[in-house]
């Protein structure tokens, strides 16, 4: 299901590492503080993550570790489909 920019809050994670709530540029060292002010203003409590597919696996399992630390748990992975490719069967 699509995320909501009104209802649900977005990590974004970019292949070169940056960090961006809600579409905003976010310095890892305020990452934290701003996910739970942003989480704070939302009706609907959860943490959706979508990283783009060439991010670095370490880097999001230690965010993963660094928001369960922080006491927010309740994260959801966006994942999206490529389309190109797709559908070169068997004919």
């Amino acid at each position: 299901e699509k995320a909501s920019n009104d209802e649900q809050t977005v990590l974004a994670v970019s292949s070169d590492g940056r960090f961006f709530v809600d579409q905003i540029l976010t310095q890892e060292n305020e990452l934290l503080s701003t996910i739970q002010n942003t989480l704070d203003r939302k009706f609907e409590k959860i943490l959706l993550i979508k990283a783009d597919e060439s991010a670095r696996y370490s880097a999001i399992m230690s965010l993963l570790d660094q928001l369960q630390r922080a006491g927010i748990e309740d994260i959801g992975l966006i994942t999206e489909r490529r389309l190109s490719g797709v559908g070169g069967g068997g004919d």
